[in-house]
């Protein structure tokens, strides 16, 4: 039995194209952002009320090639684990912590979260 684990499972929309980068060591990986959404019904008011979270995707070795593929819209299940990390402020001043989900698996479904087949998917 695990004592503890770093897993997330996130199914939402593909913000933009994913991009490719290239670390120091000159080790390609891909980034993409994608939204997830809930809403509920506000009780006093009766409205509802939506809210989007947006959450950076980061893909290394075979699984950032894969990445590559998806575009803005595309609808995914993402596998994967939590990783936060500062990094120096933008301005140069102070710092800004970063939250990213390292992705181990993805899949691309259809508006009814059924997979779609690989022949259709490429």
């Amino acid at each position: 039995m695990k004592l503890s684990t770093n897993e997330v499972t996130l199914i939402g929309f593909v913000g933009g194209d994913a991009k490719q980068k290239e670390t120091k060591n000159h080790n390609r990986y891909a980034v993409v952002n994608m939204a997830t959404n809930e809403s509920w019904k506000d009780k006093q008011t009766g409205e509802w009320t939506k809210r989007s979270t947006w959450h950076r995707l980061v893909g290394y070795g075979t699984t950032g090639e894969s990445m590559m593929n998806l575009a803005k819209g595309a609808f995914v299940q993402v596998r994967g684990s939590i990783r936060n990390y500062e990094l120096p402020g933008k301005d140069g001043q102070g710092k800004r912590n970063v939250t990213e989900i390292v992705v181990t698996g993805f899949a691309k479904l259809d508006r009814n979260r059924q997979p779609v087949p690989e022949e259709a998917a490429a």
